[in-house]
């Protein structure tokens, strides 16, 4: 029998063996191309706690970063990412591939407007996506322009108080920005630090606002119209409807501007108009408020067509109120609206007011509103019964002298006549009260 020999494997083949042992296992380990590539699940901002902002039409100052991860937690490489900016803005560029870190970045350039805008990342099919803010602030003053007319006409001692409205070039306003005020000719028209104009004498000049690189002008003319201002009214007493006389100086007449008279508010009717004297008639009683006389305004009203409004105030009695006055244990019964739309009841006493309903339709109701003096307090009130007693003072009883019995006798029976009178006037009520059951007085 011969032997055999047995062969030895050659140590090249043998190396190579081992390398494609070893690369297969990194594939088994997920290293390789050959398993499914991680599914986004969530879109993250990457930079946590920082804000994002920026000016109004500009680029957010900070890098803006999202991460795209996979279940788990894991970072998703390679993976596209779309910006998709709200309120204007837009993203450079709009779609950007992760790196091995899951990471993906763009420039944010925020809308005109100044606030709040928002950005959507959103990543993979499904999609993951995010929702970023930034906060848009206002850009530099480039816009100014003072409130009101671009010509103002003034007298000599009359003040004025201008605005200067500032916004960036989109219009985003500017509150808190600084303006400074100026004018060509302080000999006519002086302006203070916060814009307040000070007519001086007549003649003509012109007042500059700026804000940074805004800049706006307004053209001031102060007439020789003498100010405004009240030296005689009369009658002192005003009557509804009556007439009235004002005199005084600068009062106005004629096209785009003049003078009108209030009386507590109300529009007066102008019968004669100078520039020293007014004529007019008092409104009616039912066009004045309800007010206690001699609680009445007498208000002139200037405009001198120019933009500029002024006016004076003087305080006149106006018996607008029907005033009553009650002896102990009398009553007033008032059966219509016009009788007790404005009644005053004079100062001193005190008074029961009973308000009661009369309409026979149970959806008319009444209203009443209860006036008192500004000094007066109205004092809180008990329901009590007929039973009720009026508890006896502590303080131990004096005796009455003849006078002060005779007194006291006197003030009992009134109390007796004016609780009488009261039960009189409940009857009244009752019987005069709602044809409707359910409505009826008790």
């Amino acid at each position: 029998m011969v032997p055999t020999a047995t062969a030895r494997p050659r140590p090249r083949a043998a190396a190579r063996f081992l390398a494609f042992a070893a690369l297969a296992l990194a594939a088994a380990c997920g290293g390789g191309g050959d398993g499914p590539p991680p599914v986004p699940s969530a879109v993250s901002q990457a930079d946590v706690g920082v804000a994002l902002a920026g000016p109004a039409g500009g680029d957010v100052t900070v890098p803006v970063r999202v991460r795209v991860t996979a279940e788990g937690g894991r970072a998703v490489g390679g993976t596209p990412v779309t910006w998709a900016p709200n309120d204007g803005g837009r993203a450079t560029p709009t779609t950007s591939t992760t790196d091995a870190d899951g990471v993906a970045r763009t420039t944010w350039t925020l809308g005109p407007g100044a606030g709040v805008q928002t950005m959507v990342a959103s990543a993979g099919t499904a999609p993951a996506r995010t929702q970023l803010m930034a906060t848009a602030a206002a850009g530099r003053a480039a816009t100014l322009r003072v409130q009101g007319d671009t010509v103002v006409g003034m007298v000599p001692g009359l003040t004025l108080q201008l605005r200067a409205l500032v916004a960036d070039r989109f219009g985003n306003p500017l509150d808190a920005a600084a303006v400074s005020w100026t004018s060509a000719d302080d000999a006519v028209v002086a302006v203070d630090a916060s814009g307040r104009l000070i007519a001086r004498a007549p003649g003509a000049t012109t007042v500059a606002a700026t804000s940074d690189t805004a800049r706006a002008r307004l053209t001031v003319r102060v007439s020789s119209q003498a100010p405004l201002a009240v030296t005689r009214v009369a009658p002192d007493t005003l009557v509804p409807g009556g007439e009235v006389v004002v005199e005084g100086s600068g009062f106005v007449a004629g096209t785009g501007g003049g003078t009108e008279l209030l009386v507590s508010g109300v529009r007066a009717t102008l019968v004669e108009l100078t520039p020293t004297r007014i004529r007019a008639t008092v409104p009616a009683t039912s066009a004045l408020p309800c007010q206690a006389t001699g609680a009445g305004t007498l208000t002139i009203r200037r405009d001198l067509g120019t933009g500029t409004v002024d006016s004076v105030r003087n305080a006149v009695a106006v018996p607008v109120a029907a005033r009553r006055t009650l002896r102990v244990g009398e009553n007033l019964t008032l059966l219509t609206a016009d009788a007790a739309r404005c009644t005053q009841l004079e100062g001193g006493s005190r008074y029961l007011v009973t308000v009661f309903n009369v309409e026979e339709s149970g959806d008319r109701f009444a209203f009443g509103q209860l006036r008192g003096a500004p000094a007066s307090a109205v004092p809180s009130a008990t329901p009590c019964s007929r039973s009720a007693r009026v508890p006896a003072p502590r303080a131990a009883l004096q005796p009455l002298s003849d006078a002060a019995r005779l007194a006291a006798a006197r003030e009992s029976a009134a109390e007796a006549a004016h609780g009488e009178r009261l039960s009189w006037v409940r009857e009244l009520a009752r019987r005069a009260g709602s044809r409707l059951p359910g409505l009826r007085a008790a």
